[in-house]
């Protein structure tokens, strides 16, 4: 059983390698992405050799947030361009921006409560993107209000 934390945590893994691969003109089944992702986390939660065939199946969750992100990503990207004072996107650390777009997508085309989504990307970016996490906080909230 996936906790949401672990939950949130394969979602971004899974925007920021899906990012990677299409920065770089490469072609990746994101269902294959995430599920291959998800075992290889449950692998390291669980202490298991990385070898060993994990067979936990994604959440419809970690399916929904990831699908919506990629969905509007285009979108997102822009939401976040606009609310970045002093700072140019191509600056931003991409396990940042991948954190920005599944919380953004949370709170605005799943409708899930503002608070807690901030809370959980302030502690994924404090395990992270050491020192980044106020920004971050304060981005989130800035575009949620």
């Amino acid at each position: 059983m996936l906790t949401r934390n672990l939950e949130q945590e394969i979602i971004m893994k899974v925007i920021y390698a899906y990012r990677m691969y299409t920065s770089l003109d490469m072609e990746v089944n994101v269902l294959d992405l995430i599920k291959d992702i998800t075992s290889l986390e449950v692998s390291l939660k669980n202490d298991l050799p990385q070898n060993k065939d994990v067979h936990e199946e994604p959440t419809l969750f970690i399916k929904e947030v990831v699908l919506e992100t990629l969905k509007h990503e285009n979108e997102l990207i822009k939401i976040i361009d606009e609310h970045l004072r002093g700072w140019k996107l191509k600056r931003i650390d991409n396990v940042i921006i991948a954190i920005f777009l599944f919380s953004l997508a949370e709170m605005k085309y799943l409708n899930a409560p503002k608070a807690p989504i901030i809370d959980y990307a302030t502690k994924l970016c404090k395990k992270y993107c050491i020192g980044r996490h106020k920004f971050v906080n304060g981005l989130l909230d800035e575009v949620m209000k």
